[in-house]
């Protein structure tokens, strides 16, 4: 376990900050900002979000393209998922950098959600371009996953912890 020269426990990316300041832009928004930093940073993801969104509605008034039009519904009725799933990971990963209770409690929540938010976006595309390709294989691959999130989530979660405990047991 690292320690600073406090005897407090340091996170490994906080040496990294410290030393490299002017290049490690990845702990700025928690460093300089606090409390307030993943809360920008979920503001920016979803502002990009909304940008490319807009992109891909012009580009697909040239194309006029099925799976576009159906990938920009898709991003517009869950547009409130695109803020509230950065959201939970930024304070999650604020928390595990700031304290290492934080870290041991809450940094496989952040993993878990975003491992579980990415497998629902791959159930979605497998769903789409199954039913529109006629390929039934990927539209069934794609709905059994959509069904059983709850489990990944609860299986990358536990996964999580115990590496947690493991990591905790190999450095006692």
């Amino acid at each position: 376990m690292a320690k600073n020269a406090k005897g407090e426990w340091v996170h490994p990316g906080q040496r990294q900050w410290e030393e490299n300041r002017w290049f490690n832009w990845w702990f700025l928004p928690a460093e300089v900002l606090g409390m307030i930093g993943p809360l920008i940073g979920a503001a920016i993801s979803l502002f990009i979000t909304i940008i490319c969104l807009w992109i891909v509605k012009f580009a697909n008034a040239i194309l006029q393209s099925e799976f576009l039009a159906l990938m920009i519904g898709a991003v517009d009725r869950n547009i409130a998922w695109f803020l509230a799933v950065p959201l939970v990971i930024g304070y999650c990963q604020y928390f595990a950098r700031r304290f290492y209770a934080g870290h041991v409690l809450l940094q496989p929540v952040g993993n878990a959600v975003g491992f579980t938010f990415s497998m629902w976006i791959i159930a979605w595309l497998l769903r789409t371009v199954g039913a529109m390709a006629s390929v039934p294989l990927l539209s069934q691959i794609g709905t059994a996953l959509r069904e059983n999130l709850l489990p990944v989530f609860a299986v990358v979660l536990a996964l999580g912890y115990i590496s947690v405990l493991a990591r905790g047991a190999a450095k006692r």
